[in-house]
């Protein structure tokens, strides 16, 4: 394989990159690999597809924050933040979060954030929602705060 083909293949595995948001180091890699595989090893195009499949449908793949809060649908800005709250357990594997955590919440899902935070933090907590953690400064999802946000808030509440 020349330097000139190994360029094209570079550009190609950008490109893919590109266009997947969310793992885009991973894509690039995996593009990458399978093309200089193809061209070293001459595999067929369906066992390059195969691969890329592979790659691609990662069980260890977790739900974005956007596509869980967009399952959610929470209505408030209360119950966005008992949504980030439990994202962060369930997902981002954070046995407590802090006001700031919650605050990068809401600017990766691409909510406007609210003016007092806090005060959201303080309402999930007269919901029963979160409770003061083990460290000051921290909040943890109660269980009944993590069952009302994963049944989507039917219970009627702020």
């Amino acid at each position: 394989m020349n330097k000139e083909r190994i360029k094209e293949i570079i550009v190609f595995a950008k490109e893919c990159a590109r266009e997947e948001a969310e793992y885009p180091h991973e894509t690039f890699s995996a593009v990458l690999t399978a093309l200089i595989i193809r061209e070293e090893f001459s595999i067929p195009r369906a066992q390059l597809a195969e691969i890329k499949t592979a790659e691609h449908n990662n069980p260890q793949k977790t739900l974005s924050l956007r596509e869980f809060v967009l399952q959610i649908n929470p209505v408030n800005d209360v119950k966005r933040t008992a949504t980030f709250g439990t994202y962060l357990e369930n997902y981002r594997n954070k046995p407590s979060f802090t006001i700031q955590d919650i605050i990068s919440c809401f600017r990766e899902a691409k909510e406007p954030v609210p003016k007092n935070p806090s005060d959201k933090i303080q309402k999930c907590m007269q919901n029963g929602w979160i409770m003061k953690g083990a460290e000051d400064g921290t909040y943890t999802m109660t269980n009944s705060g993590i069952e009302e946000v994963k049944g989507g808030f039917r219970v009627v509440g702020q």
